[in-house]
């Protein structure tokens, strides 16, 4: 797939430019350009580089790779990603305002800490097995606080105000210990707000996760929020110099460049005190660029 022809949208300071997209195989034809999509040349092309990998976020950086394709690949970790999501839940006491339906359907949203690897479809009338299910028991009652000062907040008048994911304690099934160990399974968050109750109101019941991928339900979509966006780079086509410079970098809230001195000695603009004299700008996080184009703005 030739991508020379469409590589860059460039971004003016009244408006974007080059923004409209060519994919289909047959729109170069006329001219004698092949367009259409070659795996070797494709892989050929493919840049790849993981930028942050964390419990929360993954940052990948694709390089020669057309927007409808990283579209396509956002949208497979929506629907097609298999994950663990609570959806039965045994009800045995609910004193709480929260009615059933809504107290099951807050839990169901809850994401789980586990592998679906480790875990086959549920077909539905099926029993709970450790090799389809995962049991979750929710047992909370709300009491007075005898030590509580007078006039205090509800989380130190009553003991167990707020339940929390952190309340779900794990059951395991079979041999479910000895294969995911003591922590292997539990809610993503423990802070997460389930319910607030009151003395004398209580929650017991029974959550059970089962196997399922987004398209079917969002509480089994593996991701909060998927996105792509363009690459940034950053170019100065001219040296800026002194105090140019100077209000470059108080132009951009990103923080994308920086001051050198003209030795070649880098210096920090937020850490400087004193003015320098015959420093130049310098492009040094271009990632962080939003396009918000604070820099070519025309000043009034």
């Amino acid at each position: 797939m030739s991508s020379s022809l469409h590589r860059y949208v460039h971004i003016g300071s009244r408006t974007p430019t080059n923004t409209e997209g060519m994919y289909a195989s047959s729109v170069y034809r006329a001219i004698g350009i092949d367009h259409s999509l070659d795996l070797e040349t494709f892989l050929n092309q493919l840049q790849l580089r993981l930028v942050k990998n964390s419990e929360e976020e993954i940052i990948l950086e694709l390089v020669g790779v057309a927007a409808p394709l990283i579209n396509a690949l956002r949208r497979i970790l929506f629907a097609e990603v298999p994950t663990m999501a609570i959806e039965y839940v045994l009800i045995s006491d609910n004193t709480s305002v929260i009615h059933d339906e809504i107290l099951a359907h807050r839990l169901g949203l809850i994401p789980i800490q586990a592998d679906p690897d480790g875990f086959q479809d549920y077909r539905k009338g099926e029993e709970p097995r450790e090799n389809n299910t995962i049991v979750l028991k929710l047992q909370v009652e709300c009491k007075q606080n005898p030590q509580a000062r007078p006039g205090a907040e509800p989380e130190e008048l009553y003991i167990n105000s707020n339940v929390y994911s952190r309340d779900l304690v794990w059951e395991p099934l079979g041999n479910q210990l000895e294969k995911f160990g003591k922590n292997g399974i539990r809610p993503v968050s423990e802070d997460i707000l389930i319910a607030k109750l009151r003395p004398k109101q209580r929650i017991e019941l029974e959550a059970r996760c089962i196997k399922g991928i987004g398209k079917e339900h969002a509480k089994w979509s593996p991701v909060a929020t998927a996105y792509y966006a363009m690459l940034p780079q950053v170019e100065l086509l001219q040296d800026i110099l002194d105090e140019d410079a100077r209000r470059l970098i108080q132009k951009c809230p990103m923080k994308v460049f920086d001051l050198e001195d003209m030795a070649d000695k880098k210096h920090s603009y937020v850490e400087q005190q004193q003015p320098i004299s015959h420093v130049i700008a310098k492009v040094v996080e271009p990632r962080r660029c939003t396009l918000c184009r604070e820099c070519i703005r025309e000043e009034v």
